[in-house]
C-alpha cells in the first residue's frame, strides 16, 4: 500500500492565521477612518461650495438679487443649516421663497451638521454684480462626533468669493477668517 501524505493546515495554524489576520484588518479599519471623515466634510463642503458659486454666478446672469438659506414650512428662510438649502430669486429682499423663483435645492447633509456663522445667520445673499449683500458670515460643517479636526469651513468674502479655511499653523485644526481654530460648537 502507498501511503499518500495529506498536506493541510493544522488546527493551531489555521487560529494563528485567522488571529493575524483579524489584526491586520483591525489596524486597517482603524487607520481609514480619519479619511473617511475628511472625505466627508469635503463632499459636503464642496456640495455647500458649489451651490454658493451657482448662487452667485444666477444673480449676475438673471441680474436679481438671490437668496441661499434654509426653509421653513411657509418658505421663509430659517436658521437650521441642517435642513436642504434653498437657492431661489429674491427680487424683493423678503427671504422667503415664492412661486416659481427656485434655482436649486442643495440635500441635507446626514453625515454631520452645517453651522452657519454669525449664530444668528439665516440666509446669505449676492447681489446682481456677484457681491455679497448683507452680513459676511461662513459656513462650517462638523462630523457627528463634533471632532474639529475633522470638520472644514467655507469662508466668505465681500467680494462674494468662498474659500476654504486652512490649517495655518498645522495643529490640525484649520482656522477661520478670524485666525482662530474653527469650532464645531455654536457661538
Amino acid at each position: 500500500m502507498i501511503y499518500h501524505r495529506q498536506r493541510a493546515f493544522s488546527l493551531v495554524e489555521l487560529i494563528t492565521a485567522i488571529a493575524i489576520l483579524a489584526i491586520t484588518v483591525s489596524f486597517a479599519v482603524s487607520s481609514m477612518q480619519p479619511v473617511s471623515a475628511r472625505t466627508t466634510t469635503r463632499s459636503v463642503l464642496a456640495k455647500v461650495y458649489a451651490g454658493f458659486q451657482f448662487a452667485r454666478s444666477a444673480a449676475v446672469n438673471k441680474q436679481q438679487l438671490v437668496t441661499i438659506c434654509p426653509l421653513d414650512g411657509n418658505g421663509e428662510c430659517i436658521n437650521d443649516w441642517n435642513q436642504p438649502i434653498s437657492i431661489f430669486l429674491d427680487p424683493s429682499n423678503e427671504r422667503s421663497l415664492t412661486d416659481g423663483n427656485l434655482l436649486q435645492l442643495i440635500p441635507a447633509t446626514t453625515s454631520g451638521s452645517l453651522i452657519a456663522q454669525p449664530a444668528s445667520k439665516r440666509y446669505f445673499q449676492f447681489r446682481p454684480i456677484g457681491t455679497v449683500h448683507g452680513t459676511l458670515g461662513n459656513v462650517t460643517f462638523c462630523p457627528q462626533n463634533g471632532d474639529a479636526i475633522h470638520a472644514g469651513q467655507l469662508i466668505l468674502s465681500s467680494g462674494g468669493r468662498l474659500r476654504y479655511a486652512r490649517d495655518r499653523d498645522q495643529d490640525g485644526v484649520a482656522e477661520g477668517s478670524d485666525g482662530s481654530p474653527i469650532s464645531c460648537t455654536r457661538s
